[in-house]
């Protein structure tokens, strides 16, 4: 055959054949859309709660008839709430409607919230109510993954030693949350007359003088219930959102932020003020703002890599208000680390669960001459005004210095020379002060301001942050 031979083809992976570029992936952070094949995969995965939602709906209808307050204010809302909680159990089963989800969990709060309202008298509606919420809120939002749909992506903040969104790291702030919790929701009860007086162990009746007060009582609603209320929320937000929801979902961390700082600090506040607006102590009360300082003490490293995320976030095309809502990417991500589970041995552990916090002499010494500060006027004998005001500096200095040893907030420690100042300045502006106490005010302010100078150890690394840790 003369004819010229057929035309090769060529080898379509030949070895020395340049590879053909990647296409670019998808965002992986676009999980708004349902048809993103982790939001999809991670909503299959949670239809078993949006069905157990349908099931509390069914249960909340049949309640108020079963436990005796049908036809009241508490009892038409859980009718209520029940049909709408079974109708968008069944609806949120679509991928598309997403927002049912949100609906069940809004529907939640509000069962949370109803029996303080309406000033329920019964206590199995308050009781239901409240569980039922909690049931919602968690199932709702929790149970189904709805915050978890994220890619593995580097879990310790760039710069960082640590993950502050751990497992581990969260679990003491939602156990100390849901203390917190039935302390409040026990003296709820007293507040609504489910029960006929409050345990104090320490003070006889002075939990009782306090929730029968004229300040307790100018609010509108149970405010013990206003607390437990606030008090679930932290332990249910504290749950949201994987290992990684500093840059996942920067905006739990921020509510969670916002329920357990500031508003754990005023709460401290209030109880603060309470001996002196009321002349009593709570014990109760006293048990439930350690554990408010505690917990605010252990989420601000959370909060702190939280904001350096959305500072260095910007960028072509994406606006630190979209990385807030839907998370982003870690600029600069280094390599993940095994994070450190729950099952690991107890040392371990108990060492996790408080990185990021460290206990520096200056304010172990700081914390005891704020708990002298506050005790010495009966020491001394100090009257009013000066007596209330040495009493209030003193809890002040508590406050701040538990902060403070949180290594992210270290420079909190300087409001403490503020308070110094204050305690030094009071026998001469207010009356009520004797000359031993005169002298006692002068040298702890002095050595409080002396103490506040060391900044202490830092034992972590924070990246940017590290910088303000002066």
């Amino acid at each position: 055959m003369t004819g010229d031979p057929p035309e090769q083809q060529p080898d379509a992976t030949p070895a020395t054949h340049a590879a053909a570029p990647r296409a670019p992936e998808p965002d992986a952070y676009a999980v708004t859309s349902p048809d993103h094949p982790l939001a999809r995969a991670e909503h299959e995965r949670g239809l078993w709660a949006l069905l157990a939602c349908s099931a509390v709906g069914v249960w909340l209808i049949g309640s108020p008839a079963s436990l005796g307050y049908a036809w009241t204010a508490t009892g038409w809302s859980e009718w209520v709430s029940g049909a709408l909680a079974g109708v968008l159990g069944v609806v949120a089963i679509h991928p598309r409607r997403w927002w049912a989800s949100w609906a069940l969990c809004a529907l939640g709060v509000w069962l949370l919230f109803a029996p303080l309202a309406f000033g329920t008298v019964h206590a199995a509606a308050y009781l239901n109510s409240t569980l039922s919420g909690i049931l919602l809120v968690g199932l709702s939002v929790i149970g189904t993954r709805r915050l978890w749909a994220q890619p593995v992506q580097p879990g310790i903040p760039p710069g960082w030693s640590f993950n502050p969104s751990s497992w581990v790291q969260r679990t003491p702030i939602v156990a100390l949350a849901w203390l917190c919790f039935l302390i409040s929701r026990y003296l709820t009860g007293y507040q609504l007359d489910y029960s006929g007086q409050a345990w104090d162990p320490l003070f006889g009746d002075g939990t009782q003088r306090v929730l029968d007060s004229e300040v307790a009582e100018a609010w509108p609603i149970s405010d013990a219930g206003l607390g437990a209320m606030a008090y679930a929320l932290e332990a249910l937000v504290g749950c949201m959102g994987g290992a990684s929801r500093w840059r996942t979902a920067p905006w739990v961390v921020a509510l969670f932020g916002v329920l357990v700082v500031p508003a754990g600090v005023v709460s401290v506040v209030l109880i603060i003020l309470q001996p002196v607006a009321v002349g009593a102590w709570c014990t109760l009360c006293l048990v439930t703002a350690v554990a408010m300082l505690i917990m605010a003490c252990l989420t601000l490293p959370e909060v702190a890599a939280m904001m350096q995320h959305l500072a260095r976030s910007r960028g072509p095309g994406r606006s630190r208000w979209q990385v807030f809502w839907q998370g982003g990417p870690a600029p600069d991500g280094q390599e993940e680390v095994e994070p450190v589970a729950l099952t690991a041995p107890p040392s371990q552990v108990w060492r996790t669960m408080v990185e990021g916090v460290t206990v520096p002499w200056n304010l172990v010494a700081s914390l005891l001459l704020g708990l002298w500060i506050m005790l010495s006027p009966p020491i001394f004998g100090m009257e009013n005004p000066g007596a209330n005001s040495h009493f209030l500096a003193g809890w002040l200095v508590i406050t701040v210095t538990v902060l403070a040893m949180a290594e992210v907030a270290r420079p909190a420690r300087w409001v403490n020379v503020l308070l110094g100042g204050w305690v030094i300045a009071t026998p001469w502006l207010l009356a009520g002060t004797a000359d031993a106490a005169q002298w006692n005010a002068v040298i702890s302010g002095v050595l409080l301001i002396v103490l506040s100078i060391p900044r202490g150890r830092i034992a972590q690394q924070y990246g940017t942050w590290g910088r303000w840790l002066v």
